[in-house]
Formats: C-alpha cells, sequence, structure tokens
C-alpha cells in the first residue's frame, strides 16, 4: 500500500503544480492537505522503516495516520474560509474529510490485518 500512497500523493502533487502554474494560489493550498494522509502512511512505512532500518510498531502508523487526520482536518478548516461560497466551504470540507477519514480507515484495517511483527514486511 505504500506505492499506491506515493501515487496518490503524486497526482495531488501534480495538481498542485498544475493550479500553481494556472495562478490558481488558493487551489494550491485546498489541494495540498489531501496529501497528507498518503504522504504520512508512506514516509512512516517506506522511508522511517525501510531506508532508515527503524522497527516501526504497527500502533504507531495507526497513530500517525490519526495525526494526519486531524492535522489534514484542521488544514482544510482554514483553507475553506478562503471560498466565497457558503455551499463551496461546506461542500470541499466534507468531501475532502471523507476522503481522508476513508483512506485512514482503508490504510489502518490494512496494516491491522496484516500486523506482521515487524512493519517492514508490508511493503
Amino acid at each position: 500500500m505504500a506505492v499506491e500512497c506515493a501515487v496518490i500523493a503524486g497526482i495531488f502533487l501534480l495538481m498542485s503544480v498544475i493550479f500553481w502554474r494556472r495562478h490558481r494560489i488558493q487551489w494550491v493550498w485546498a489541494t495540498l492537505p489531501l496529501m497528507l494522509v498518503p504522504l504520512s502512511y508512506f514516509v512512516t512505512i517506506s522511508v522511517i522503516s525501510h531506508l532508515m532500518d527503524v522497527d516501526v510498531n504497527v500502533l504507531a502508523v495507526v497513530v500517525v495516520l490519526i495525526a494526519a487526520v486531524g492535522i489534514s482536518c484542521v488544514w482544510l478548516g482554514f483553507v475553506s474560509n478562503g471560498f466565497k461560497s457558503k455551499k463551496t466551504r461546506v461542500s470541499y470540507i466534507t468531501i475532502a474529510n471523507l476522503f481522508n477519514i476513508a483512506l485512514a480507515l482503508i490504510l489502518s484495517v490494512n496494516v491491522l490485518q496484516h500486523a506482521p511483527e515487524n512493519i517492514t514486511q508490508l511493503v
């Protein structure tokens, strides 16, 4: 799942670059929080456990995902204040938070179902 999360984060990063090049700075900031959950999973699993050879506890991965969802929700709230329409603000917050929560839930269930003694066996 680490590779899939890297791809998801990469897609959101490319969207942010496209918005930046089109001078849609508000949409850049609106897209970046969606990258936080997949990027945190990728960094925890691939970078910390594989590249740095650190044994990561399964519970630590779940806590990182919960923290990423929390930070992303707050970030989304701040970004949504830039939208003029209340309908746009509410739909953006709802859809983006549902995406982050659903992704974190899927990743957490995957980590807990395939909980090896050592997290480096997940990739």
